[in-house]
């Protein structure tokens, strides 16, 4: 699994590296094929992960390492989506009011996200026990449904159409949308076939 991180590094600064050029050069077809393959590839290792977790043991600790495992991918894409944002709207001439705030925003998540990944990594952490897991199985069907609801709202809105400032958020939110729903629907295919 450790070669899928670095795949995982090394495609998310490219990505940030190819939508900073995007931003810098107003060219939205960049900014939307840079934020667009690196969602393909959080989805595609989201799904090969989670069927290697599942195959990989089948002791009682296979439940708390899947969930450690989204935890992590989960953090990953809250990071990159932030990371993308400040990165292309501060150091480029592009400029969004709100950018800091969902840059920052985004960030946190992902530093939360990673904190969750560290905490259920711990073989003693109380997280780890069966009750714990059913919530964050419960928590992942719930994001799923709230960022659905998100992306939506964004599509029905016709920000994606208009010719304002916070485009480049916008790729971010579409590609950064599509891998919090994914990896999280994921993970509750993956809680529930880890305790079969």
């Amino acid at each position: 699994m450790g070669i899928w991180w670095g795949v995982i590094a090394t495609a998310a600064a490219a990505s940030i590296g190819a939508m900073v050029i995007a931003a810098g050069s107003a060219d939205r077809s960049l900014s939307i094929a840079a934020a667009g393959s690196f969602a393909a590839l959080m989805i595609i290792a989201a799904l090969r992960l989670n069927a290697l977790a599942l195959r990989k043991s089948i002791d009682d600790e296979r439940d708390a390492d899947v969930a450690t495992l989204n935890a992590g991918l989960l953090a990953a894409a809250f990071i990159w989506g932030g990371l993308a944002i400040l990165a292309g709207y501060y150091l480029t001439e592009l400029f969004w009011h709100h950018a800091w705030q969902y840059g920052l925003g985004m960030c946190l998540a992902g530093l939360m996200s990673y904190g969750m990944r560290w905490h259920l990594a711990r073989p003693d952490c109380f997280l780890r026990s069966p009750d714990w897991l059913q919530r964050m199985t419960w928590l992942s069907g719930l994001l799923v449904i709230a960022t659905a609801i998100g992306l939506t709202f964004l599509v029905l809105s016709g920000k994606l159409s208009r010719d304002n400032v916070d485009w480049l958020a916008n790729h971010v939110f579409v590609a950064g949308g599509m891998m919090v729903i994914a990896i999280s629907a994921i993970a509750v295919w993956a809680q529930v076939g880890a305790r079969r």
